[in-house]
């Protein structure tokens, strides 16, 4: 699925894929929380506002805010749709 990669690149080009799989609990795959979020009918977009309480991690809630706010605006930017 190209969401889930272009997720997972995303993550990447942030350097931050690994602290997002670790706060999601999907440490060994995150390819399973994307397809479980997108199969249960969640859009793209919502993938890192939904995933946990930044306020609690590590990176903190503004660190996730910014990361959010870039991902929503790549999904409006790359996707024909943005769910």
């Amino acid at each position: 699925m190209q969401v889930e990669k272009d997720f997972i690149d995303f993550l990447r080009s942030k350097e931050c894929l690994e602290d997002f799989a670790k706060e999601v609990g999907y440490d060994k795959d995150i390819n399973i929380y994307v397809f479980n979020q997108l199969e249960n009918g969640n859009p793209a977009y919502l993938l890192i506002c939904n995933a946990f309480t930044w306020s609690n991690s590590e990176r903190g809630y503004s660190f996730w805010a910014n990361v959010d706010e870039d991902w929503a605006q790549y999904c409006a930017d790359n996707y024909s749709y943005i769910g």
